[in-house]
């Protein structure tokens, strides 16, 4: 009688933790509905336009481009602009007899008072700077066209991971679906075994394997919640956008 008495107490004992443990289905709060994702295009398109990364190198075309044009603007250095004003008594000669010929043509000297303008362009451009120019301007050109394709190179990784990260996230939305299924199913029955347990319509051994069974399903499921928020929370990120 003694060792029956213990074997209950026993009993009591381990269905203490099982008890206080469960809980309803409904208190997961998983959103069972479908995936509401925009489309990969979107979604490209979003990261082409949003990327930091892609940003860096407009931000550094802008300064090569900069630097072009100060190049070529460069010679105005060398631009003078001259002028000079003089005023006198100048003398001026004047021919007559010219028209009809016979006659050879008589000098007439006149003297005015006059004011002469003067004013003018001129570069004086050296040749070593010409030759420094012309070295320099292409070697911003080409600055320029190194940014240009690795902008483009970076474009086309930032196209295949979004690509992988979005079928990844498709991917373990369905895998996070399955085992969420598989991990309500599984709760149902053990809120059942530990019904049944107490009303000893169940042994023991057989709840123990259901119970445990249950906590597994229980390990996957979160697990693979946490692999989709990771994923989708990932592609956010890259795509410069909380969608």
């Amino acid at each position: 009688m003694p060792s029956c008495r213990l074997s209950a107490v026993l009993l009591m004992i381990l269905l203490i933790p099982f008890t206080v443990f469960p809980q309803s289905p409904e208190d997961d709060g998983f959103d069972s509905g479908p995936l509401n994702i925009p489309p990969l295009e979107v979604i490209i398109d979003s990261a082409l336009t949003r990327s930091p990364l892609l940003k860096k190198y407009d931000a550094a075309l802008d300064a090569e481009a900069f630097n072009l044009s100060f190049e070529k603007r460069k010679w105005l250095d060398y631009l003078y602009i001259e002028g000079n004003t003089r005023y006198g008594v100048y003398d001026q000669i004047y021919l007559q007899g010219l028209e009809n010929g016979t006659e050879p043509p008589i000098g007439i000297l006149n003297q005015r008072k006059q004011t002469w303008y003067y004013a003018g362009v001129s570069v004086k451009l050296p040749f070593s700077t010409i030759i420094n120019r012309k070295k320099h301007l292409l070697q911003t050109e080409k600055a320029i066209e190194v940014i240009r394709q690795e902008k483009e190179m970076m474009a086309d990784d930032l196209k295949k991971t979004i690509i992988e990260g979005y079928y990844d996230v498709l991917f373990k939305y369905e895998s996070m679906h399955t085992f969420y299924a598989i991990y309500q199913d599984l709760r149902i029955a053990y809120l059942d075994a530990v019904n049944r347990l107490q009303e000893q319509k169940i042994n023991f051994h057989d709840y123990a394997i259901l119970s445990s069974t249950y906590g597994k399903a229980k390990n996957d499921y979160d697990l693979a919640k946490s692999d989709f928020l990771k994923s989708i929370n990932m592609l956010r990120f890259i795509a410069g956008w909380d969608f």
